[in-house]
């Protein structure tokens, strides 16, 4: 066999194979983002029981803390700071 032709099927073999793991990763990338969006949705579930039903959860967009936040009817608006490990912070403080 000729030495160019070894050649060329080295090189597309180290391509192939260099395709098969960018889309190997990009499928990762896809599974890990996907993950993480549950992940953040039923966490702030979880913080959101906190403020009761009448409540609302809402996030500092600067620090990314949560607080709940109660509106009474004349506008006045309550802020507690409401912790990020609330069942860790409560054993804590037993």
């Amino acid at each position: 066999m000729p030495r160019s032709m070894i050649v060329m099927c080295t090189l597309l073999v180290v391509f192939l194979v260099g395709a098969a793991l960018k889309y190997a990763g990009q499928a990762i990338q896809r599974n890990d983002q996907r993950a993480l969006a549950q992940y953040d949705k039923h966490q702030m579930e979880l913080l959101s029981q906190n403020c009761g039903a009448n409540g609302t959860l809402m996030q500092d967009p600067l620090g990314g803390e949560f607080s709940c936040v109660w509106t009474n009817p004349d506008g006045t608006s309550l802020i507690v700071p409401t912790p990020s490990y609330p069942f860790l912070e409560t054993l804590a403080l037993k």
